[in-house]
């Protein structure tokens, strides 16, 4: 067995590049009114400064904020208790590091899970390259992108009433056999 096979995956890392200033993309990463757009409806609050309190709704958690340097690096941890989707409770710190490049600002998001399970990193995986692809248009264009779900399927950010699975993992994870991975050729 290589190491891969031996153990979960609990981080996952991705690089964008967005014609925008990196304070342009810091706003948009905070900003109540933006951050619901390209997060498939997920809305984020908090004052961002470090030890303070990040509320998200659709989906509810709830986190701190850890480190703040405007507009070049923010990082903050991430619960979401009761989800059967990605086995119940879970914990996950996010960071965003900008680094500017011209009129080009270098994104990297990195996530890392603390259950070794790997449940969450595998519903998450699918999901970031979406939600940065629809920030890049947003801040490129000034639309997200909108994802057509297949018929029968809910969209992404729509969720299930209170007590039932939120169908976005479902549907993230239909997406990603549907969409990007191709069948083997036989």
């Amino acid at each position: 067995m290589t190491g891969a096979e031996e153990f979960p995956r609990t981080s996952l890392s991705f690089t964008i590049y967005l014609r925008a200033a990196p304070l342009r993309v810091w706003q948009a990463l905070i900003a109540p009114d933006l951050v619901p757009l390209w997060r498939f409806g997920m809305s984020l609050r908090s004052d961002w400064q470090p030890c303070s309190v990040v509320r998200s709704t659709n989906p509810h958690g709830t986190g701190v904020v850890h480190t703040v340097i405007p507009p070049y690096l923010l990082t903050y941890s991430w619960s979401r208790a009761g989800d059967l989707e990605s086995g119940g409770e879970h914990l996950s710190t996010v960071s965003f590091e900008l680094e500017p490049l011209g009129e080009t600002t270098q994104l990297t998001v990195r996530t890392r899970q603390f259950d070794q399970s790997g449940t969450f990193i595998d519903l998450a995986q699918p999901e970031w390259p979406m939600m940065l692809s629809s920030l890049k248009s947003l801040l490129e264009t000034g639309r997200p992108l909108r994802y057509s779900p297949a018929p029968g399927d809910p969209p992404p950010g729509d969720h299930a009433p209170a007590g039932l699975p939120s169908p976005r993992s479902a549907w993230a994870a239909k997406l990603t056999r549907k969409w990007w991975h191709r069948p083997e050729s036989g």
